[in-house]
């Protein structure tokens, strides 16, 4: 069975950018933050990669339109967002309803995103593996948790 990744959206893959409402596909642009390209390469020739969105407006195919504008769909197997699974992220309810549909243990899945609260923290309390993005916070990671601060550096871990 290939790995899964399930990868946030906003600030980890594409900038929320400040004053922009309303779903990102209709936001007059979209900025890539750097390294993502190369990141989403290479993980998805080592497995599949699913967007795991906290986006409360948007359904997938909206959110595929985005990437679709990036040039970065064709990385992404899939899209799950709370209009989609029915449940808000940032439990572990929603990352286990997103297990159930791609019938994958969760020792399979890691979970790759900017909040320690919304996508590592559910991640690790199902068995999934987690990788927090920090983006060069400040902030001190718990001791079990690998962090990153550039995207390029998941090409170093597998």
């Amino acid at each position: 069975m290939k790995p899964i990744y399930l990868v946030d959206w906003g600030d980890t893959l594409m900038t929320d950018l400040p004053g922009m409402v309303g779903k990102m596909c209709d936001w007059p642009r979209v900025e890539v933050i750097e390294g993502a390209e190369l990141a989403l390469k290479f993980l998805s020739e080592r497995g599949d990669v699913y967007i795991a969105s906290g986006a409360k407006e948007s359904t997938p195919a909206d959110i595929r339109q985005v990437f679709e504008r990036a040039n970065l769909a064709h990385f992404i197997a899939g899209y799950f967002c709370p209009v989609d699974v029915g449940l808000q992220k940032g439990s572990p309810a929603f990352l286990l309803r997103i297990m159930i549909r791609l019938k994958c243990p969760p020792d399979m899945i890691t979970v790759i995103g900017d909040s320690l609260r919304r996508d590592v923290q559910p991640a690790t309390v199902i068995g999934m593996k987690a990788i927090w993005f920090r983006r060069n916070r400040m902030e001190p990671a718990p001791a079990d948790v690998l962090t990153i601060d550039r995207l390029e550096q998941l090409t170093q871990l597998y």
